[in-house]
């Protein structure tokens, strides 16, 4: 069974933070430079949010808000989904299902984070574990069929 754990394997353990009390504009500056779409939110150097570029958008953008002067904290998620290290990979896509978030972290609530993980980090192990197994199942088809490779296939029953 591939856990979380295993996904973290695959990325950065970096999680990138932005206190509640900055800027949203320096949170898109930061979110920009490190080419990514979220930051965890921090008050007292606890994770307390999730600022998403959704988020800007629908609260900054769409209401005509001026990011220099709106703070993360005002418009960040608080409804932190956290998983463990060992949560299984379906659990944790039913979980972000459940609860409609991208992003989820892994570690161990109030303080101890391992990491990020994002929607399309769960789905690309998904699909390379299914691709994976298909390739088994073929040769695994390929070897059965070749003991009886002496049955012609225009006398098959």
């Amino acid at each position: 069974m591939t856990t979380i754990s295993d996904v973290l394997g695959d990325k950065s353990h970096e999680v990138l933070t932005i206190d509640t009390q900055r800027s949203v504009q320096d949170a898109v500056e930061r979110m920009a430079e490190r080419l990514v779409g979220s930051l965890v939110v921090l008050t007292r150097g606890r994770p307390c949010g999730l600022l998403t570029e959704r988020q800007v958008m629908l609260e900054v953008i769409l209401h005509g808000c001026d990011p220099r002067r709106t703070t993360v904290g005002e418009i960040a998620r608080r409804d932190i989904t956290w998983v463990d290290p060992e949560c299984s990979l379906e659990r944790c896509m039913s979980l972000m299902t459940e609860r409609r978030t991208r992003q989820v972290l892994v570690g161990h609530p109030p303080r101890l984070v391992l990491g990020l993980v994002s929607i399309g980090d769960v789905v690309k192990r998904l699909a390379a574990e299914r691709s994976r197994e298909v390739d088994q199942l073929h040769e695994y088809i390929q070897g059965a069929v070749g003991p009886w490779s002496w049955v012609r296939p225009d006398r098959a029953v």
